[in-house]
């Protein structure tokens, strides 16, 4: 290489940028939003059932729960049971001829769709579920559950975890009857809100946002247990959302850092590199 080559030739500044543009720019925006959730101040978001409603299970067997389950619910109860749980949705899990809905193995929950559609960013949210069901004979310990959960956007996936532990018992106030429960809590990531907003842009106004819960186990069973993990009870979802103005002023300042680094990849790949970190380098 001669002393004035550069550095780079033209198929590695190809390569860089390709690079660029594809991996480091989505890298970038997806961590510019994470950087914004983990600094921004969170806010309180919108819930469900009071600023959206609507909850439905889907692909139940119609043989026995297709008359109930044709359209969302909208009916809203205020610590039903007398358990501290405030405004939720409730949701019967009856068929045609009022017998028990069974309980699937994979159970696909309809959500609102308004609710990730907000203007600033999700970083928290939390889904809880309150049967009906109950046991005046509180266990001696905690028990809990373990179970699959997934969100998804028109069948596509937006986040999933897996072995998700929980209590799945919960107490009313005044600690003499205990109900099954479902009880999670997950934390947004900027690629995560990236996958949404693409989805949701995607198809709205015409947009199904689910949840699946998947593969229940039981992990401390003592005394009572419900036949399945839903039934008939209660939905809810509560969100946090970050700051508009901190998330505003990372998001300005990732294009420059983007900038910056694509200046320094078209000055390497000339003849003016070498000469000019020399002189930078004699600079210092």
């Amino acid at each position: 290489m001669a002393k004035n080559d550069p550095p780079i030739g033209s198929v590695g500044l190809s390569a860089f940028a390709v690079a660029l543009i594809f991996v480091v720019w989505p890298l970038i925006m997806g961590g510019s939003i994470s950087l914004a959730i983990f600094f921004g101040e969170e806010i309180e978001g919108d819930s469900a059932p009071e600023d959206a409603n609507g909850f439905r299970f889907l692909d139940m067997p119609p043989s026995s729960c297709s008359s109930t389950m044709n359209n969302p619910s909208t009916n809203v109860v205020y610590n039903v049971n007398n358990v501290d749980i405030g405004n939720a949705t409730q949701l019967y899990f009856y068929g045609a001829n009022g017998n028990q809905c069974t309980s699937q193995a994979t159970m696909i929950l309809q959500v609102p769709t308004e609710l990730f559609n907000q203007e600033d960013s999700i970083s928290w949210m939390r889904y809880e579920f309150l049967g009906t069901g109950y046991s005046t004979n509180p266990p001696s310990s905690f028990d809990t559950a373990r179970m699959d959960i997934e969100l998804k956007v028109n069948g596509e996936s937006i986040w999933s975890m897996d072995d998700y532990e929980f209590r799945n018992l919960r107490y009313n106030i005044a600690q003499t009857r205990v109900y099954n429960s479902i009880d999670f809590i997950h934390e947004w990531d900027g690629i995560e809100l990236l996958k949404l907003r693409s989805e949701i842009g995607d198809c709205e106004p015409n947009c199904n946002v689910t949840l699946t819960f998947t593969d229940y186990q039981p992990i401390i069973s003592n005394q009572y247990q419900p036949a399945g993990f839903f039934t008939t009870g209660v939905h809810k979802i509560e969100t946090r959302t970050t700051d508009a103005d901190t998330e505003g002023l990372i998001m300005a300042v990732s294009p420059w850092v983007v900038t910056g680094a694509t200046l320094l990849v078209a000055i390497g790949s000339t003849r003016i590199f070498n000469p000019l970190a020399g002189f930078i380098g004699g600079r210092f």
